[in-house]
């Protein structure tokens, strides 16, 4: 499966402002807010989401709409530390999940943290932009 969509949740979002968020809003159009299912950690200074289909928690971001994807993902997959030959030994992979778009869900691409989450900080929020602020 394929999709021209992307779900982010962290250092990529708009509202953080560094390099890569703005490489993001400038090679892609920004459709809104959404949700997937799952968790969100504080691995670093930045976090970490794992998806969980049958839970009952969310994490909170925003879809993008990539016209160029592969070009993207090019940029994105070695920021992230996704390598596409070695996704097993990669910090992030990239995977396709429902996101929720106000009554809509998109299947979009999303980086999920690929290491174990049991010594991370849990954000039960899901909103790493409301801890971040709270945090720092």
């Amino acid at each position: 499966m394929e999709s021209e969509y992307l779900f982010v949740y962290g250092s990529l979002l708009k509202q953080v402002n560094n390099m890569m968020s703005s490489y993001l809003s400038l090679k892609s159009s920004l459709i809104g807010e959404g949700m997937m299912k799952g968790r969100l950690f504080m691995i670093d200074f930045y976090p970490g989401a794992i998806y969980e289909e049958e839970g009952n928690h969310w994490v909170k971001g925003d879809i993008y709409h990539m016209k160029e994807a592969q070009k993207i993902f090019k940029v994105l997959d070695e920021y992230e530390g996704y390598i596409p030959s070695k996704p097993e030994e990669s910090l992030y992979q990239r995977q396709i999940v429902n996101v929720l778009n106000i009554e809509t869900s998109i299947p979009c691409w999303v980086y999920l943290y690929n290491q174990d989450v049991e010594p991370l900080e849990w954000i039960p929020s899901g909103d790493y932009l409301r801890y971040d602020m709270k945090n720092h």
